[in-house]
């Protein structure tokens, strides 16, 4: 519940033939294990969505590619992360997010194809059983991307730029929450264990970045203006939330990366802008004591195709620190980070040599050089009790922690 991903990233079962994930946790900085891809029969077109629930039952789901050169979102399921089935058709769309319930129970939400006219459609596979007729839960939506977030007891949420809908845990019918005027690929979704929402979007007019609160079945609140943009760059506005109702959001516009923080009363603060003049891509965590971090990348204009990697940490209750240089001036951006309730973060960026590294950093400790993890571009990080999980170009890797 803890999680965000960064830019370029969507959330958010995963093939690994070395280990079984499911394995009990070892102390933080373990190590990244060897990327492996899923069978051929399990990895999709393009990226590998992937999420996992508490008691150990991986899904993945992404649009594959059909006989007829069509685009159709399946999904493939795992005990112990060793052992595949599927894939499983849902239903012809693209870019698919998946959420599962602790019972098993899993929900996707994705971008229909014609005659659907590119509707978000919604599918749900009960513990044990097969995946409902995709319903659309919007209209109007040209080839949006959604994100979707469930809670401890299953209630579901999915979002898009112009509109929300919620599904109860044990329904099948979907209820409109609210009307977003998000700009596409600005929205963020963070959602706690209690139910608890936080959204954050990028406003068109005016333009300002907007943040929207309240709980997957009780509703969402006005938004509320939490800082300007400027120019016209769409990046995903970031979100985490905690338990207590904390909460922290970052944005960047076409010059800065910005953050502010939400006390468990709902008071927004005042924009904090860290440093740096060229901001590319940002994410942040917090976790159950309102301990928050942010990492984002700079570019750096005396070095062409370099993006500098920073990261600050705001103590609970206290203010952010001095931003510190992570990627010894040799990235290229496409920064992702996440964390726990136990307060392990995580913050992976993109290097000049196209490898992925990340940096874990276990409670209370401190900033420090990233690990090569493996070669390829960032698709998503999830962190779960006791596991951390990249999905990259060479495959999935994961991490024991705390």
């Amino acid at each position: 519940m803890y999680r965000v991903t960064g830019k370029f990233v969507s959330l958010s079962a995963v093939s690994i033939a070395v280990c079984v994930l499911a394995a009990a946790a070892a102390p933080a900085q373990a190590g990244w294990s060897t990327p492996v891809h899923p069978s051929a029969a399990c990895t999709p077109a393009s990226g590998l969505n992937i999420t996992r629930n508490t008691a150990g039952a991986w899904l993945l789901v992404g649009s594959f590619t059909q006989s007829d050169g069509s685009a159709a979102v399946e999904s493939c399921t795992s005990s112990d992360g060793v052992s595949w089935s599927g894939p499983s058709m849902i239903g012809p769309g693209i870019l698919p997010v998946v959420a599962v319930a602790p019972n098993g129970r899993a929900v996707v939400a994705f971008s229909g194809l014609p005659p659907a006219a590119y509707n978000i459609q919604a599918s749900v596979r009960p513990p044990g059983g097969n995946w409902s007729t995709p319903v659309a839960i919007s209209t109007g939506t040209v080839s949006a991307s959604a994100l979707i977030k469930m809670d401890g007891s299953g209630n579901a949420i999915a979002i898009w730029p112009t509109g929300t809908a919620s599904l109860a845990a044990n329904s099948t019918t979907w209820t409109p929450v609210t009307t977003l005027a998000a700009k596409n690929g600005t929205q963020g979704l963070a959602v706690n264990s209690t139910g608890s929402v936080v959204i954050g979007y990028r406003n068109g007019s005016p333009d300002e970045t907007r943040a929207v609160s309240g709980s997957i079945l009780g509703g969402l609140g006005a938004p509320v203006s939490l800082g300007g943009n400027y120019g016209t760059a769409v990046r995903p506005v970031q979100v985490a939330l905690n338990d207590a109702g904390q909460a922290v959001l970052g944005w960047v516009t076409d010059d800065y990366c910005k953050v502010v923080t939400r006390t468990a009363g709902g008071t927004w603060s005042a924009p904090t802008q860290l440093d740096g003049i060229n901001a590319e891509g940002v994410g942040v965590a917090i976790d159950a004591a309102g301990n928050a971090i942010a990492g984002y990348g700079d570019d750096e204009p005396d070095v062409h195709g370099v993006t500098a990697i920073y990261g600050t940490k705001m103590p609970a209750g206290g203010t952010w620190g001095t931003a510190t240089l992570l990627s010894t001036l040799d990235a290229k951006g496409h920064v992702t980070v996440g964390g726990d309730a136990a307060g392990t973060f995580i913050v992976a960026w993109l290097d000049n040599a196209g490898n992925v590294e990340a940096l874990t950093i276990p409670p209370g400790g401190a900033f420090g050089p990233g690990t090569v993890v493996g070669a390829g571009g960032i698709t998503q990080l999830i962190v779960i009790p006791g596991l951390a999980v990249l999905s990259i170009g060479a495959g999935i890797s994961h991490q024991s922690i705390n």
